[in-house]
């Protein structure tokens, strides 16, 4: 159980820094809303990972 758990973890932080580094490429705000489910996605990540 901790194993999977740890694997989870691993996983979602590793989704969390590639959306990250995908939203800190976009310059200007138009291109981040087009890009909202992006983030979205990266706070999702962030909520399992913790």
């Amino acid at each position: 159980m901790n194993f999977i758990s740890t694997l989870k973890k691993q996983h979602f932080s590793h989704l969390e820094n590639f959306a990250q580094r995908k939203l800190e490429k976009l310059s200007t705000l138009s291109d981040r809303f087009k890009n909202i489910e992006l983030y979205f996605y990266c706070e999702k990540a962030a909520f399992f990972s913790s």
